[in-house]
């Protein structure tokens, strides 16, 4: 796998040993996860031949103990004492007793459009541009009048 989070914790969930191959991103921290958890092998893409990629897969088959870490791992995932489900329903009943609480409004809630949508930040970085091309093309244009009066002179 190159060990995109998904495919990583769909493998631990199921108790699969794994060979990572990270490409980029968040691959290579989650390929280091699963090896110093003791579940999966990684093999670096710069480092791919035949002799590393057969050693991973001859040592994933043989060593039993990728396979036991990787159900540890696995019983530790589904044996989580607060699910997302029970979190969820724990929040929805949260809420129905308490009903609307000023302490968990967001402060982007308070925010005008113009500040919501960076409106202004957005306003200045073009101004400022436009002043540094109209700057650039009024230089150019300088550098180029110069060139044709010494050319004209001649």
């Amino acid at each position: 796998m190159h060990g995109g989070i998904n495919g990583l914790l769909e493998s631990a969930y199921r108790g699969i040993p794994v060979i990572v191959i990270p490409i980029f991103t968040d691959q290579q921290r989650n390929a280091k996860m699963a090896e110093y958890r003791g579940f999966g092998i990684v093999v670096e893409k710069t480092n791919l031949d035949g002799t590393a990629l057969k050693s991973a897969i001859k040592t994933i088959l043989t060593n039993s103990i990728y396979t036991q870490k990787a159900k540890r791992f696995s019983k530790l995932i589904k044996s989580k004492p607060f699910k997302p489900d029970e979190i969820f329903v724990k929040w929805i009943e949260f809420v129905a007793q308490n009903g609307n609480l000023p302490e968990l409004v967001p402060e982007g809630a308070n925010m005008g459009w113009i500040e919501y949508f960076c409106l202004d930040v957005i306003f200045f970085a073009f101004l400022l541009a436009l002043f540094v091309s109209l700057f650039l093309f009024y230089l150019i244009k300088k550098l180029i009048s110069l060139c044709i009066v010494k050319v004209k002179k001649e």
